[in-house]
Order: C-alpha cells, then structure tokens, then sequence
C-alpha cells in the first residue's frame, strides 16, 4: 500500500505542480522528488516522466490529445514540437498509445495510458509487459489480431507496429506457423500483408481484403505503396508464390483479393481451421433421381455415351491421375447446348444416377437478381462450398449450372451501366474458378451463338442436342405412351417435329384429359393436343415447331 500511495502522490503532486510551468526550472525544481521517484520507477527521464503523468490523469477519464498536452504546460507550438521525441519513445516503451497518427496533424493526435499501465500505477507494482515468448497458437493468433486492430485505430505508429510483429514473431519460432512465415524471408510490406490475410481468413473466415485495407497499413511506407500495381496485375510476389489472388473486381470500389487455397493447406494452422458447415441436404442424391430411357438423334448419342463414360468413378479417377502427372488441369468443365426440350438437363440427371455422382445445382436467376456486390458474393460462395462437398464426398459431384444462357454471352467491352459491369463481374469469377476448378463442372444453355470465347475455351467437352430425328421421335412417343401402337407412333413422328419436352407436356395434357372424363384417348385426341402444343410454341417464340398438319 506504500507504494500505492507514493506513486499515486507523485503523479498528482506532478500533475498539479506542471500545470502552465512551462517545464521550467521552478517546476522542476518544485517536483524534483516526485520527478526522481516516478521517473526511476518507470524507467524514463523526468521530462518523459511529466508527459506520462499528465496523459495518465486524462486516462482516467478518456484521452489527451497533442494540443491539449500543449495548452496544459502552457508553452507554444515550438517547445512542444521539442517534445516529440518524448513522446515517441514512451510509446516505443508502450507506456502510452496514440490514435489519428495517420493524419499527420499534431494537433489531432489523442494519447492515452494501456489499461495494463494504469492498474500498475494505481497499484504501485511493477509494470509488466504482456508475456509473448512460447505462446500456444490459440493465444499467438489474437495477439497479432490485437497488433493489426492497433495499426487500423493508429495507436500505434507503422515503425512500432513493424518492430512488434518481428519481436512476437521472433519469440515463438516453436509454432509451425511462425517458422513459416520467417522462413519466406520476406520485407516488412510483404510480411505485412500476408499477415492480413491470415489473420482475417482465421479470425473472421474473411476470403475479401480490399486493397485499401492494405493500404491503411503502410501510411509510413510509400515505396511499399508503389507494389499495389503489381497486386492488381499479379505479378506481386505473394500472387506469384501462389498465397494471395484476385477474390473479385467490385462494381464501387476496388479490386479484392483472398488467400488460395494452397495458402490455406500450407500455410495456416490446422487447428484453427474453421471448416465451411456443409448442408449436404443441398446436395441432389444419386439414388434421389428416377431412372429414365432417353433418345437421342443419332449424332448426339455417341458423344453421351462417352461423356457418360468418362464421369463412372474408376475411369475419371484414372483420367485424373494421368493428368496431373502432366501438370494439366484435372477438372472438366462441360457444355450441353440445344433447343429446349431436347433432354440436356435430364441427360446430367441420368449422368448423375448412373455414375452415383451428388448434383449441386446453382440458381443463376436468383442470384443475379441480388443487390450489387451480393450476387458476386454468393457465386463466390457456391464456389467455395462446391470444393468442401469435393473434399468431403466419396464422389465428386457434379456442379450444375442450369440454363446458364445468361451468363456465359459475350462481355461488353463498354460497360458503362451498372447491370453490366455486374454481367461481366460474374462471368470473371466463373472464368477464373473454371480455371482452378478440381471436379465436375456441365452447364446448360439454349443459346450458343453469343457464347464468349473464354467460356468456349473453358469448356473441354461441348455436345449440341439436336432435335430429335424420326426414329428418335418414334421412339419417344411409344415410351411415354405404351399403348400405342407403333403405325400410331409413326404417324405422330412424322407430323410434329417435336422435342422430348413438347411430347411430354402433349402426354400429360392426355394423361389429364383420361382422369378427368374417364375417356380412352385416341390417335384424334393427340392430333388435337399436338395443334395446341403448336398454336402455344408458336405464340411464344420458344423451342421449335413444326408447321406440318395433320391429313
């Protein structure tokens, strides 16, 4: 309790004897054994001393800022610029902090005494510095976050905050993590950086730095600065190492970036991993599908089978491994295009059934009906599950993009409205996931001839659903309808030049039509149901039709 009571007694005999002293002899000569006292106690000279005193007794209540300090000791602008390095060394020495360093503008910056200091003045036992050698990783990962949290509020200068992250990084080499990033032997700047991202991935599962976050971090650097276009190009070291890349280019604001993949397998601490929480309930399962015969026109047929092929597990497993010993890409990205109603996403249905492969399909119409910037978001998202369930499934499911017709036209070279600046976000992202894409990736589309030639590139299979041919037509017509007979059948495929899909809306409508009046149907009653199924595709412009009538 003595020593409570004495420092207690020295800083406010300081504090009250400083007040308009100037510094000047008197005042020193009026504290000088409060002045010792404090002074050897905390390991500082006695005008640093005064300052910390001062400061402490506006902590209790808030902070003092620059001028305040100024206007308390009574001296002009001159002397107090003298105090500077005062100040600066009691922040090195973390007896203080400061806020709004960044603005250059003395006069705004507020200091304040850490809590841990004021509770050992208040005490009068000695100050400790937070323990930060041979922390386990579950206390070494906030207290960097704490480090970074620092910087973003500027109560800590760059050069301090710097000089911390080398010294915490320094006293736990016995984390993997830490060994790591001081083996990459990388500048302040860079190490910077890549700390970002680390700590905001563990700590708030944040896949999306902007490149003014990072910015806010180097307000003493600015050849550091210079190195952003290189980030935006790629050409950075971090992207060439294969740590940071593109997350997506934002409709208001700029680019943003997020740690790969590989950054996250060899680089982050395993037991902090937060793994994504899978709903595999959104997953379409294999044996959830109802087993359909499908035909096809002649032309197609073959290419199926063979897609088909390629995706049972024991083939594409083995397709997978042989591609990867040549350093190629291992995951296919393929392409069904077709009128409607030619069969294209029950063919991925059946595919899936077959193969035993899990569907994940994505509503492209829903998302890009979202707000700006959350449509992006969300594609990302589908993305970033789709790897998990990957991971986590005995089978690569398949990645369905269902009448993606929208998304994958040519991009406007002029994109001056919002809703196209959004189009051609989207179509990047998909462009680059593609490209890292690890499974099985079959989009569906109507309409091929405004596809962009990114897209064509990316596709490694691409089979065009033709129309059904004659046979084919005849096929379908007595697989929906048993009973008919096969002149019938013949006389139906001969007149409508139908899809598969138009025969079934037709066969639904007669199906209808039985329950309803307990009538056997006839060939009469097709011919009807196929005039209206023409009269109705004719009035909308959709799929095609035939004008052919019946005799």
């Amino acid at each position: 309790m003595k020593a409570k009571s004495t420092i207690l007694k020295d800083i406010e005999t300081i504090v009250e004897t400083s007040e308009g002293s100037r510094l000047g002899r008197k005042f020193m000569t009026a504290a000088a054994q409060p002045l010792e006292h404090l002074s050897q106690w905390l390991g500082v000279n006695k005008t640093q001393a005064t300052l910390l005193a001062i400061i402490a007794n506006y902590s209790l209540d808030s902070s003092c800022s620059f001028g305040e300090i100024k206007d308390y000791l009574g001296i002009e602008n001159l002397d107090m610029l003298r105090l500077l390095p005062d100040l600066r060394e009691l922040q090195k020495a973390q007896l203080i902090k400061a806020k709004g360093s960044k603005n250059h503008e003395l006069f705004w910056i507020d200091y304040f005494v850490p809590d841990h200091v004021l509770s050992s003045l208040m005490s009068g036992e000695q100050i400790e510095k937070p323990k930060i050698d041979d922390l386990d990783i579950e206390t070494f990962i906030p207290r960097l976050e704490k480090l970074f949290e620092e910087k973003s509020t500027d109560e800590i200068p760059y050069e301090q905050f710097v000089s911390e992250i080398h010294e915490l990084l320094a006293a736990n080499m016995q984390l993997d993590f830490a060994r790591k990033l001081h083996h990459l032997h990388y500048d302040d700047p860079d190490l910077i950086f890549l700390l970002k991202f680390c700590i905001a991935y563990l700590t708030d599962q944040d896949e999306s730095i902007g490149l003014h976050d990072l910015e806010d971090l180097l307000d003493g650097d600015k050849q550091a600065k210079s190195k952003f276009n290189g980030i935006r190009c790629g050409r950075h070291r971090l992207c060439k190492d294969r740590w940071v890349e593109l997350a997506g280019r934002q409709l208001f604001g700029g680019d943003t970036f997020k740690l790969t993949d590989h950054a996250k397998e060899t680089l982050l601490p395993k037991e902090l991993m937060q793994e994504t929480s899978l709903n595999f309930n959104e997953l379409m399962k294999p044996d959830s599908i109802t087993e359909k015969s499908l035909f096809y026109a002649e032309s197609d047929r073959t290419q199926i089978a063979r897609l088909q092929g390629l995706l049972q597990p024991e083939a594409f497993r083995s397709i997978k491994q042989i591609m990867k010993a040549q350093n190629m890409r291992q995951g296919f990205a393929c392409l069904l295009y077709g009128a409607p109603g030619t069969g294209k996403t029950e063919t991925v249905l059946q595919m899936a059934h077959a193969t035993g492969r899990a569907i994940l399909q994505v509503n492209l119409a829903e998302m890009r009906s979202m707000w700006v910037g959350e449509s992006e978001k969300k594609v990302k998202e589908v993305f970033d599950r789709y790897r998990n369930f990957v991971k986590h499934c005995d089978l690569e499911p398949i990645l369905l993009f269902n009448e993606a017709d929208g998304i994958i036209g040519k991009r406007s070279t002029d994109a001056t409205r919002a809703v196209d600046k959004m189009e051609n976000t989207l179509q990047n992202i998909i462009l680059q996931e593609m490209e890292t894409l690890d499974g099985i990736m079959i989009a569906t589309t109507n309409l091929t001839q405004n596809m962009d030639s990114a897209f064509e590139r990316r596709f490694i299979y691409k089979i065009n659903f033709h129309k059904p041919d004659l046979a084919c037509r005849q096929q379908i017509w007595q697989s929906m309808i048993p009973d008919l007979s096969d002149n019938d059948a013949a006389i139906l495929a001969e007149r409508y030049e139908f899809s598969g899909g138009q025969m079934e809306n037709i066969t639904r409508k007669a199906t209808v039509e039985h329950i309803l009046t307990g009538q056997e149907t006839h060939l009469e009653t097709f011919f009807r149901l196929c005039e209206e199924e023409n009269i109705a595709t004719s009035r909308t412009k959709i799929g095609f039709y035939s004008n052919n009538k019946p005799s």
